[in-house]
């Protein structure tokens, strides 16, 4: 009887479980207050401990003083230089006086002045013409050759009077000639002339047509109209 009993209440508990539907029993709900400590953690002796820096240690203070970078502060001094070694005396050498000479002394009343020899610059027309009014070089070469070499210089020529006018030079005034100097080439073509400004003093005369030897200085030349300007002229 005891068993039936007992195997009853086993089918009640088991059919109770496997009925559809059925809900769980809820979890009871945590105890209030303080929760248990859980089991220990164990620590690596290598891992710094909670909260504690990961920075490295900073680095240990030099024990060598520190100099000043004050600007304002004053450098040393340099060191103190020897004095320099005073200089020896030089003895004093007397100059040896010059031999009596066997000339007699020169008189100031036998030194005669030298007189200016007109056309000291002895240049030839034909060459001058050629260098200048020439084929040789560009116009431009043969104008720089008469700035160096002929510029300035005094000369001794002859030439045939076209013809002549009142002017005024460097606000001067000057009796203006036009002269022919000659040809670049012996067939003496009117288009191969070469002319001449000369400027003599305002009364001089000249006659048209007619050689005049003359002394001048070559002032310009103007490579292109072959022609030359002759300052301070004067018939010989």
């Amino acid at each position: 009887m005891g068993t039936l009993v007992f195997v009853a209440i086993i089918i009640a508990i088991v059919g109770q479980r496997l009925r559809p539907g059925a809900r769980k029993r809820p979890a009871p709900p945590p105890p209030k207050g303080r929760p248990s400590p859980g089991p220990p953690v164990r620590r690596s002796r290598l891992a710094p401990p909670p909260g504690a820096s990961t920075l490295p240690p900073p680095p240990a203070p030099d024990a060598r003083p520190v100099e000043s970078t004050n600007l304002f502060s004053r450098p040393a001094p340099p060191p103190a230089l020897p004095p320099d070694p005073e200089p020896e005396p030089v003895a004093e050498v007397a100059a040896p006086e010059p031999p009596p000479s066997d000339l007699p002394a020169a008189d100031d009343n036998d030194i005669e002045a030298a007189e200016p020899v007109a056309g000291d610059l002895d240049l030839d027309l034909d060459a001058v013409l050629a260098a200048v009014f020439g084929d040789a070089g560009t116009p431009y070469d043969r104008a720089e050759r008469f700035a160096q070499e002929f510029a300035g210089a005094t000369v001794t020529w002859t030439a045939t009077v076209q013809r002549t006018s009142s002017s005024r030079r460097n606000r001067t005034p000057t009796r203006r000639a036009e002269l022919l100097l000659g040809h670049l080439s012996e067939r003496e073509l009117y288009s191969e002339r070469v002319l001449a400004e000369a400027y003599f003093a305002p009364d001089v005369e000249l006659e048209r047509d007619h050689d005049v030897t003359f002394v001048a200085t070559l002032a310009e030349a103007n490579v292109y109209s072959r022609r030359l300007v002759l300052e301070d002229a004067r018939p010989v």
